[in-house]
């Protein structure tokens, strides 16, 4: 495993087990995600069985802002080397419907 990680590139640090205090910057995360969710839910009054769909839209908006500890960039520009789009975002809980491509739909019976 320490092999993996030399050459890998990521830092190992260990922390203590079952030591949530040693976690502190995981645990800011992780509530400011689940806040967030919770606010996302609430605000488009979608079921709590969404949670998923809320905590990736969570996600990926939160990639897309600029970070503290990075120069003023984000950590989609940071990882991807490009200025993040937002043409996919849309209003989370807003009605959509499934396009089918005229070439693909079936043939209407009449």
């Amino acid at each position: 495993m320490a092999g993996i990680l030399k050459t890998g590139g990521p830092t190992h640090i260990p922390s203590s087990p079952y030591s949530h205090k040693s976690n502190g910057l995981v645990e800011h995360q992780n509530r400011t995600l689940k806040d967030t969710e919770r606010t996302l839910l609430h605000q488009a009054n979608i079921p709590s069985s969404f949670w998923t769909k809320a905590i990736k839209a969570t996600c990926d908006i939160r990639n897309c802002l600029p970070h503290s500890s990075l120069p003023g960039i984000s950590p989609h520009k940071a990882f991807f080397s490009e200025k993040p789009t937002l043409n996919r975002f849309y209003i989370f809980g807003s009605i959509t419907y499934i396009r089918i491509l005229e070439e693909r739909r079936s043939p209407q019976s009449t």
